[in-house]
Parts: structure tokens; sequence; C-alpha cells
């Protein structure tokens, strides 16, 4: 009988933790897998004729957590289960029951930063959709002139980048050849090098203001009381822990694991959870300071000058970055705006800006330049799926003219070391890298530095 009870109990627990995961996924801030937001329609695109240009911008798939995050993980988890344990009461429902008679296991430090096999499926599956799309142009067999591959130097951009190129060519590339790429950290991670921002918003506590006023909204503490009550607590459990709490379900979910720390969270308080994420990317990668979406402009001027140049090639330029560049491109590009800024106090459930949808694991922008009628017309995806830029809001093709007049500023006004340099003697690029080395040298401390 007890066999039975058990096997019943299980299959039980299966069903409901799986359905909650479809639920919650939707929820899960700029740590979302790509499944929430893909497009498998790769038919719409064809009605535009065969694309003469093709340049995009691809954060890296779903990864590991970095040292930094398991070693936060691996020291507050065992405290908080620990609560749980010892001071939960009263009636608690089976699933959220599971979460106390579980023994905590830590996270592995292994394979920290890299791609989960999630993650690398969801770099084959894009390129897999991104070849069917334009398919007149992206052929099937690799030829260096054709492709220009661009990343970043760590193992997560690179493993992106033989991934979606294994989804292009597959058993198509021929034996023994190897993709020819480029590793460029000022185009592709630029905040890493610009001293003014990192000075005045990155490592400065006021850009996170919102979010730290946030914990103490009405909105807030219910859902710290809610949090708790869902597994027999008294407001034991504080608003920072919930949120090491939610970072470990994501973790874990994210790498196709059962994780009973998802067991506590619904819809109703992943969402508050999901806001304050929100709040911060906002403030540190979106519209709260000018600079930061301003500093992105040397991607948006070499995407324009790719576009704008006579060279037969490259035709295809695939850049292979993180969420903060991706973030600060779609700002820089006025998109997802909403027409007030995100506040600790006003909880927009219809906002724009929401990190889930428009910067996940393996988000995307992509610009299309097609030749129609003798004049050159640009056609933007995010998330495989046409969006109109500011300067077109009643077409989906836009003149490349106007595009580039739109974001006149990106072309004549970007100077990088003027907007980023502090004082003149750290303008000089080469000063500048070597300023930041262990940012480009030192991948364990690169990776412990990144916020979750």
């Amino acid at each position: 009988m007890n066999f039975a009870h058990n096997i019943y109990y299980f299959m039980i627990f299966k069903i409901l933790y799986w359905r909650k995961i479809r639920e919650l996924q939707n929820h899960f801030g700029s740590k979302a897998p790509y499944s929430v937001v893909k497009n498998s329609n790769v038919e719409e695109i064809k009605k535009f004729g065969k694309p003469y240009k093709i340049w995009m911008v691809i954060r890296h798939g779903t990864r590991f957590p970095s040292l930094g995050q398991v070693r936060k993980m691996n020291s507050n988890l065992p405290v908080i289960h620990k609560k749980l344990v010892e001071h939960s009461k009263g009636s608690i429902s089976i699933i959220e029951r599971s979460l106390l008679t579980w023994a905590v296991k830590n996270f592995t430090e292994h394979n920290c930063g890299k791609l989960t096999r999630l993650g690398k499926n969801e770099m084959k599956n894009l390129a897999k959709r991104t070849q069917k799309r334009f398919s007149e142009l992206l052929s099937p067999k690799y030829d260096n002139r054709l492709y220009d591959f661009r990343l970043t130097n760590t193992d997560r951009t690179l493993e992106s980048a033989q991934e979606f190129a294994d989804g292009l060519f597959g058993e198509n590339m021929m034996k023994g050849s190897c993709i020819k790429y480029t590793i460029d950290e000022r185009l592709l991670r630029f905040y890493k090098l610009c001293a003014k921002w990192r000075n005045d918003i990155r490592y400065n506590p006021s850009c996170l203001r919102e979010k730290e006023l946030f914990q103490n909204t009405s909105t807030a503490k219910s859902t710290v009381k809610l949090f708790n009550e869902r597994l027999g607590l008294i407001n034991l459990l504080s608003f920072d822990e919930i949120e090491i709490i939610y970072k470990a379900c994501i973790i874990e979910a994210c790498n196709n694991r059962v994780s009973l720390w998802c067991t506590p969270f619904d819809k109703d308080i992943i969402k508050v959870l999901e806001y304050s994420e929100d709040l911060k990317h906002y403030w540190l990668d979106g519209y709260g300071f000018e600079i930061t979406y301003k500093h992105a402009c040397p991607l948006i001027k070499s995407m324009m000058e790719f576009f704008n140049s006579n060279q037969e090639y490259p035709k295809i330029v695939l850049n292979f970055t993180h969420s903060g560049v991706l973030l600060k491109v779609l700002s820089h590009l006025q998109l997802y705006k909403d027409e007030t800024p995100l506040r600790h106090d006003c909880l927009n459930k219809n906002r724009k800006w929401q990190t889930s949808r428009i910067g996940g694991f393996g988000s995307n922008i992509t610009f299309v330049l097609y030749t129609i009628g003798g004049k050159y017309k640009l056609l933007t995806l995010h998330q495989e799926r046409i969006i109109r830029l500011p300067c077109c809001p009643d077409s989906d093709l836009c003149d490349f003219d106007v595009v580039r007049k739109y974001y006149i500023s990106s072309l004549r006004d970007c100077n990088f070391d003027e907007m980023c340099c502090p004082d003149s003697d750290l303008c000089d690029f080469d000063v500048v890298r070597k300023y930041y080395i262990s940012s480009l040298r030192d991948c364990n401390f690169d990776e412990m530095c990144e916020n979750f």
C-alpha cells in the first residue's frame, strides 16, 4: 500500500509540477528560456522576396549559472530550507509539502557559465528557422565570404555561434573545416569599456534605488505574506530570501530539472518577482539613464555601415553577445518604451518593458535589407517576429534612407571615447583595454561579477 501510495503521489506531483513550470517560465525575466517567445512560423517573411543582406544580434542561449551565483545559492539555500523545516506549520498543499521533505542539494560548480543542453538546442533551432525564412540567401553550405560570425571572449557566445553554425550547415560542413569568427569585445560588450557608464550607473547604488524601494511597497509586502502563508510560515522569509528562491527555481527549471524551489510560486507571486527584475534592468540596461542607451551607438553604427557598404561580401553578419547589449540596443532604437518610466510605486501590468518577453536567453533582433523597385528597404524582426521601428509606424518595410536619417546621431555623434571616458588620459582604447584587462582575460572573474 505504501509503495502504491508513493507512486500515486509521485505521478500527481509531476503532473502538477510541469503544468506549473509552463506557466511560471513566462515570468523568468532575463533568464526566461527562448521557448517563451520563439516564432515557428517561417513562411510569413517569404512574401518580401530575396533579401540582399542580413544583420543579427543574438543573445547566447540558456546557460548554467556563474560561479558567483552558484556559491551564493549554496550559501543561502540550506539556511532558507532549514527555516522552512523548523517553522512550517498548518495545512499546506501536497506540492508545497514536498519542499519540506526534500534534502537540499548543492549546485555544482562544474560548467559554470557554459550553455546547457537547452541553450544549445535554442541556438541550433533558431538557426534552422532563420535559414528556412531566408533560404534564398542563407546557403546550407558554409562559405567564409558569405558569413561573418562575431562574438565576445566567453564560452557561452562561442558555444552559441558553434551551435548556430551547426543548425545552418550541419552535415554540409566539410570534414575538418571550421567556422571563421572574430572576437570583438569593444563592439559586442561595449558597456565593459565605458568607464562613465560603469562608474555612474553600473556601480552606483542609486541605479537599483527603484528596485529596493519596491520591496517596501504594499504590493511587495502582501506578496511576501502570501508566499510565507503558502509554506505555513508567518512572515519568516524576507523579500530578498524569496528572490533567492526565485533564482534557484529558474536555474533548475531552465536546466530541465525538477525544482522543488519552484513549488511555492503561483502566477500572481512570480509576476511581482518579475517586476522587481524589470525595474533592475530598466534602470541598469534600458531607458533609466541616457548614457545607458546612447553608448550602444557603435553597434548601430556598425549595422548602418554594413548595409551602406558597396562591398559584395559578407552578406550575413551574426553578432553573438549578452543581455546587457541586447537590452541597450533595443533602448537605443526606442523600442518597448513605456509612456512613463518604470517606478517602484506603480506595477504596470501592461508595460512594454518586460524582460521575459524582450530579453531572455536566446533573444535576438534581425535587420534584413531588400532591394525593391530600385530602393533599399529594411525589415526588422525581434524574437523572429516583424516589428516596426518608430520612424516607420505604418509599414513593415521601411526605406533605408528613412531609418538612417532617423538614427543619424548613431552615425554622426557616436564618439564612444568622448561619451565614456571621464578624462582624456583614459580615452585611448588601448588604455581602456588594459584598464579592464580582467574583463577580457579572466573568465572566472567575469562570471562571478556578472549579476544574475
